[in-house]
Formats: C-alpha cells, sequence, structure tokens
C-alpha cells in the first residue's frame, strides 16, 4: 500500500489545551459494592447538553467491584461536566432496583465512584 504524499505530519494543527482537555479520558476508580453481594451493576450517562451523548444502561459487573476503569465518554469537560450525571442502577432477583447519580464534575474532580447499596428485599 502506498502513502498518500499529500498528507504531512506538519499540516495537523496541535490541539489547544481546551481542547485537549475535551478528548482526556480519566481513569475512574470504582469502588461499588452491596448488601446482600451479588448485585449487577449497569451504568449510563445522562446528557443534558448535545455535547455529549447520553447512552443506554450498560453493564459493569457485580458487587462487590472494585476497579479503576477508563471513563470513555466523548465531548465530556471541565466545562460541561457540571450539566452530565452518570447513574448507577443496581439489580438483584428478589431485590428492589436502586440508582444513584453521581455528577459530572465529581467524575473529572474526583475520579472516583464510590457507593454502597443496602438492597430492600420485594414483598
Amino acid at each position: 500500500m502506498k502513502r498518500d504524499k499529500s498528507y504531512s505530519s506538519q499540516e495537523q494543527t496541535p490541539r489547544t489545551d481546551d481542547e485537549q482537555q475535551k478528548y482526556t479520558t480519566p481513569n475512574i476508580r470504582w469502588h461499588i459494592d452491596s448488601d446482600p453481594e451479588e448485585a449487577k451493576i449497569f451504568w449510563k450517562v445522562k446528557s443534558f447538553i448535545p455535547d455529549v451523548k447520553s447512552t443506554e444502561l450498560l453493564y459493569l459487573g457485580k458487587t462487590p467491584f472494585n476497579e479503576t476503569k477508563p471513563l470513555n465518554i466523548k465531548g465530556l469537560s471541565k466545562d460541561n461536566a457540571n450539566k452530565v450525571e452518570i447513574e448507577i442502577e443496581i439489580v438483584k432477583n428478589g431485590y428492589i432496583k436502586q440508582n444513584k447519580s453521581f455528577s459530572g464534575n465529581v467524575l473529572i474532580d474526583q475520579q472516583e465512584i464510590s457507593w454502597f447499596f443496602d438492597l430492600i428485599e420485594e414483598k
């Protein structure tokens, strides 16, 4: 395969600090637990701006969950983080589903999602 000679890496415009910040993917420390354990954990992005897209629920794992993972939210930056939330949903058969939301500001500043869910039996 031949390389297109009209392309030059010198022609690329470097990103400014603000632009680079929008594409930075912070590693988030996830610490999620429940009583009883072995509850399924799902998460989704809730966005109130067009720059960041909301997502459907995504499976994360089962409680207890302690991992560090990159948070790949395209368009998320310090400037718009206050208009973005991460919602955690915990599901276990025989128990009431529970949700907890975290502000995008918390994610960028603290780089951690930590919560304990005390599950309530269905009646």
